[in-house]
């Protein structure tokens, strides 16, 4: 694993307040993402794909020379693991928001999401 990816994960953990390390296939995908490679990335249920999404941000921020994280624009049908997703980042302190098709407004956002 190169020595700048490493970095970069070990500050998205930071970042994140992320504790376990990753597996195998996740650092799979986050080091072909970090390489700027188009990615699929077929996990099993259960496996984190989630983590690699909220890695993303901080994980780019280096190879696209960004001074700061990035915003990361994800598309689930999965209102409900959205929400979580959602209130998990906002907990840590993160600003984020989803979008879904069951809002009876245009736009819905989560709590924190004004600073996004």
């Amino acid at each position: 694993m190169a020595d700048s990816f490493q970095k970069s994960i070990e500050y998205a953990k930071k970042s994140l307040k992320i504790a376990f390390e990753f597996s195998d296939k996740q650092l799979e995908a986050m080091e072909s993402l970090y390489n700027l490679r188009d990615t699929l990335a077929v996990l099993p249920t259960g496996s984190g794909k989630s983590v690699i999404f909220q890695v993303l941000p901080w994980l780019l921020q280096k190879p696209l020379k960004a001074d700061k994280p990035l915003v990361v624009i994800i598309i689930s049908p999965l209102n409900s693991l959205m929400q979580d997703q959602v209130t998990s980042l906002c907990e840590k302190g993160i600003p984020a928001c989803f979008l879904n098709t069951s809002a009876t407004k245009v736009t819905s956002f989560e709590q924190g999401a004004d600073n996004v």
